[in-house]
């Protein structure tokens, strides 16, 4: 690309996932309000951080080819990119509903069980891109139905183990809704590269990214816009929802 093309291809991709906003707006009953959506801006910036070292660059999953390292990049694409997702799971029509009591002892073993998964990525060598996206992805599940717990409701996942199966549903769905919507942009306009299986089938990879990997990027993104974001009465008002 030519020294100007992949900023374009940045831009593009960021003014279409600002457009997915206003499509999720529509099927959302959530009221746009400035002020949480700035929030949700800012805490796109850790978010991005996370990701983007963690899963990008320490284990390897995806990478921005054009920009390297670039730390400018990494923090503006995390403000405008994540941040923008941030604000799109705002906007999704999913409720979780079932308030429970405080049980520190149950938010902290999963709270262990997904450092355990991150650190055995490390001690484990021979573990291939697949694997380390799977185990990893299993840990952030883990740490956003921890997040829940500790806003004393339950997470999507949790709902399902418990029979519940409409909230997991609901995100799911919307997470490939948007995931496809994302992954065509990033056709139009390559920005990331995954590094998945090379003797996977470029199909069966996307099928991979957008069922699963999707989920995995905005499970935790959806816990935090609705009960972190969110007012304590209004977390109680959708608590009653199912």
């Amino acid at each position: 690309m030519s020294g100007v093309e992949p900023y374009f291809h940045f831009l593009a991709v960021v003014t279409f996932q600002i457009a997915v906003i206003f499509v999720a707006k529509h099927f959302s009953t959530s009221r746009f309000e400035a002020g949480t959506l700035f929030k949700l801006l800012v805490i796109g910036i850790p978010v991005g951080l996370f990701f983007d070292s963690a899963i990008g660059d320490r284990y390897e999953v995806f990478s921005y080819p054009e920009f390297g390292e670039s730390k400018l990049f990494v923090l503006t694409n995390s403000l405008l990119s994540y941040g923008v997702a941030l604000c799109t799971a705002w906007f999704f029509p999913c409720r979780v509903s079932v308030s429970l009591s405080r049980s520190g002892g149950r938010t902290g073993l999963m709270i262990l069980i997904a450092v355990v998964l991150f650190v055995s990525m490390d001690k484990l060598g021979d573990l291939n891109v697949m694997q380390r996206a799977v185990l990893s992805g299993i840990a952030i599940l883990l740490l956003g139905e921890t997040l829940a717990m500790a806003r004393c409701v339950y997470g999507p996942l949790s709902l399902l183990l418990l029979g519940d199966w409409r909230p997991f549903l609901c995100l799911e769905v919307c997470s490939v809704i948007v995931g496809v919507l994302y992954e065509a942009a990033n056709f139009a306009f390559p920005l990331w590269r995954w590094h998945l299986d090379p003797d996977l089938p470029y199909w069966a990879s996307e099928a991979v990214i957008v069922t699963f990997g999707y989920f995995v990027l905005f499970h935790p993104m959806f816990i935090v816009s609705r009960l972190v974001v969110e007012k304590p009465q209004e977390a109680d008002s959708h608590r009653k929802q199912v």
